[in-house]
């Protein structure tokens, strides 16, 4: 999750394109390093003991993320980096490792591709152009549980990321 003040340019970034958009709110922004499968019954109980245990044991130093690519989809408008971020592509995989020993469903038809949706609408041209950018420090993986189709999130568990620490003896 982006810092508040990041969030905020974000949503005055997606203000700024016009009508025809419904904006996330600031404190909703994020990049999402992987999801579960959709529960329509409400989020078990396990899945989410399970992940919380999961993000207590992955292991990444602070990201640099920098997203300078504006991509207007036909139902969504987002903010992309215009190129690889090594450390989040490292994360994601050491998230996908940690998965790999769970019982926790993956959802089949996503794949990793970093982005911050700032809002979604209908029927716009799809455009993808460069912009000055938002980055920021990543310092903290966050668990975060989306209620399907009701704009809520709520956080189940933050983890600081921090650099590997060496012994000398």
């Amino acid at each position: 999750m982006p810092p508040a003040p990041v969030a905020r340019q974000a949503v005055v970034l997606a203000e700024s394109l016009g009508e025809g958009w419904n904006v996330q709110a600031a404190a909703r922004m994020h990049v999402t390093l992987a999801i579960t499968k959709d529960f329509a019954a409400g989020y078990p109980a396990d899945v989410a003991s399970a992940l919380e245990t999961m993000g207590g044991r992955i292991a990444s130093a602070p990201v640099a993320i920098l997203l300078d690519r504006l991509s207007i989809g036909t139902e969504s408008v987002a903010l992309r980096p215009g190129k690889a971020i090594a450390g989040l592509t490292n994360l994601h995989r050491a998230i996908r490792r940690e998965w790999a020993g769970t019982a926790v469903p993956w959802r089949s038809d996503w794949t990793f591709s970093p982005h911050m949706t700032l809002g979604y609408g209908r029927e716009h041209r799809p455009v993808v152009r460069p912009i000055e950018g938002l980055g920021w420090d990543a310092t903290e993986l966050v668990l975060i549980h989306s209620k399907v189709g009701q704009t809520r999130h709520r956080t189940l568990g933050r983890w600081p990321l921090k650099a590997a620490q060496f012994e000398l003896f």
